[in-house]
């Protein structure tokens, strides 16, 4: 179990993202290159730990099954579905503005698909 901790990708999510997660939202995205969030971190194959925080408690474990690089959010939402990244926006437009909240106007992403274990 303490090997599980030591090489799983550790990613805390708010309640509303971890919701998603639990009925069926594929994707995640971070601002690129800050922190753990880069391509020698976040790779194909790699196990995941979604947490409600950052305290100990809910989890949801998965595998990251691809990984992916944008510009911007433009790029973002016209390869990957928005609705797979923010299952509550209703329409493209508003997934993008809530993207850019997340994510900063200027900035590169990574978005990992992650396979999570039912």
């Amino acid at each position: 179990m303490l090997l599980r901790l030591q090489n799983r990708l550790f990613v805390p999510l708010t309640k509303q993202a971890f919701e998603w997660f639990k009925n069926g939202k594929q994707w995640e995205v971070r601002k690129f290159k800050v922190g753990q969030y880069n391509l020698r971190n976040i790779v194909i194959g790699r196990e995941v730990e979604l947490r409600l925080g950052y305290r100990r408690g809910k989890s949801i474990w998965g595998v990251v099954s691809e990984v992916k690089i944008f510009e911007n959010v433009e790029q973002l939402i016209d390869d990957i579905s928005y609705e797979l990244i923010t299952p509550s926006a209703d329409t493209k437009e508003q997934a993008k503005e809530f993207i850019e909240k997340y994510v900063g106007l200027r900035n590169q992403i990574i978005a990992f698909r992650i396979n999570c274990n039912k």
